[in-house]
């Protein structure tokens, strides 16, 4: 039986838009029954407006596919996104809450635990965790991503694509990923309303989004509960060079904090490419 993209509370694309508008914070909604990536799409929006200059009021837009057939992930990687999957993106423009350049890297944290937020309302009881720098995981395997880029330009923008495994069980995936990736799904027996958990990400990320300029947001304290690393030896890849310590967690910019033999190193950005457990070696 098809899920319902749209519950009873919000019977339709028509009203899902009225009440997220009404909301006062997400200002348009692009729908898109299948789109290649919605980054890419938001992406070519926000150049298209940055030369037409478009008014304040105009952003945040959202755009959101029911079906994303060439959705991207961090480095250039493919991210699977079978139907049944949650995909959207937000264009965002960082002066709307005085965020400066040197904090965006607290955005994809933001993000993602704003996703740990809205999906654990639905399985309250779950092994959710997240892992550096903007992973969702449940029982040990990646749920969810975050992908940030940015526009540059005279008004620089943010893009912020957000892929969750909501409704896509794990037996339709590439064989790589069955035993790497979650859905949820596959642990509730019970599929979501796409339309409702779109509904309470964005409930979750628009005051992280109106703080995340704020030093009284303590990012540490909203991410380390749940640090899929913290305790764990670690790799870590950034600008083509590999670090190794022990997660100690992250900070107030969103950098992750390594104990080497050198004292504790900050990474503010970089892949994870190995962890081991608690007191392993890498």
């Amino acid at each position: 039986m098809q899920v319902p993209v749209f519950p009873p509370t919000l019977p339709s694309l028509e009203h899902f838009t009225a009440e997220v508008v009404r909301r006062g914070w997400v200002r348009q909604v692009e729908f898109f029954p299948r789109l290649g990536s919605t980054n890419d799409w938001a992406l070519q929006w926000a150049r298209r407006s940055d030369r037409n200059q478009p008014a304040p009021e105009s952003l945040p837009l959202l755009v959101w596919a029911l079906e994303q057939t060439a959705g991207r992930g961090r480095r250039s990687n493919r991210w699977w996104a079978a139907p049944g999957a949650l995909t959207f993106s937000l264009v965002l423009a960082p002066d709307q809450v005085g965020l400066p350049q040197a904090l965006w890297p607290r955005v994809s944290l933001l993000a993602a635990r704003a996703g740990l937020d809205a999906l654990s309302e639905f399985f309250p009881q779950g092994a959710w965790a997240l892992k550096w720098p903007n992973d969702l995981y449940l029982a040990g395997r990646k749920l969810g991503g975050v992908l940030v880029e940015c526009t540059g330009g005279v008004r620089p923008l943010l893009v912020l694509g957000v892929g969750l495994n909501v409704n896509n069980p794990l037996r339709n995936a590439p064989a790589e990923l069955q035993h790497a990736a979650a859905s949820l799904v596959d642990h509730t027996k019970q599929p979501v309303p796409l339309a409702l958990v779109l509904q309470r990400w964005l409930a979750a990320f628009a005051p992280l989004w109106q703080q995340a300029a704020s030093r009284e947001l303590s990012l540490p304290g909203l991410w380390e509960p749940w640090c899929l690393l913290r305790s764990r030896n670690v790799v870590v890849e950034s600008n083509r060079t590999r670090h190794s310590g022990t997660c100690v967690g992250v900070d107030e910019d969103g950098a992750l904090l390594l104990q080497t033999d050198q004292g504790i190193q900050r990474l503010l950005a970089g892949t994870v490419v190995r962890y081991d457990p608690p007191g392993g070696a890498p």
